[in-house]
């Protein structure tokens, strides 16, 4: 007995379904589909293709952006790697020129002023101004008279003990 009603009972259920679903679908219009609307789905169609084919384009290219990022940052890396190697000989050069640069002074310091004044004929302006510079201001003054008039006057004003004078 519970079998026969639980059959009739599934039957009855299926017929409310069935029932249920025709007049849903009686309730509804007929859908109309025009030229128009075709034509609007095929463009909306095109669009999606063509921005997944841009999407798909875009990750292409962020991967690509991507890649070349990290290579430069490497390269960088590398570059800011030798430039402390490169400075640390500059540092060292520097270091050593300026010791040999301190004897130098102190050689010539140790000289008479005319055969300081002899050795400074083989070189140019700045070299004997970077030297004299260096040297006791003592030590200058006695030098710079012993230079020809023209080049004692262009040393001085180099040295800044003269001022140049404007020409009217």
């Amino acid at each position: 007995m519970n079998t026969a009603l639980l059959k009739t009972g599934f039957v009855a259920f299926l017929v409310f379904c069935l029932n249920a679903s025709m007049v849903y679908a009686a309730e509804q219009k007929p859908v109309r589909i025009t030229s128009a609307d075709v034509q609007k789905a095929i463009a909306l169609k095109e669009r999606e293709e063509a921005i997944s084919a841009k999407e798909k384009e875009l990750r292409e290219r962020e991967k690509v952006l991507t890649d070349v990022q990290k290579d430069v940052d490497e390269k960088l890396e590398k570059l800011l790697a030798l430039q402390k190697q490169v400075q640390g000989y500059v540092d060292e050069f520097k270091t050593i020129q300026s010791a040999e640069f301190k004897k130098m002074v102190k050689i010539y310091s140790a000289l008479s002023a005319s055969k300081v004044v002899a050795l400074f004929e083989k070189m140019n302006e700045d070299e004997i101004v970077k030297i004299l510079r260096a040297m006791k201001f003592e030590q200058v003054i006695k030098i710079i008279p012993k230079f020809p008039p023209e080049q004692a006057v262009g040393i001085s004003r180099r040295l800044g003990m003269m001022e140049k004078k404007v020409s009217p």
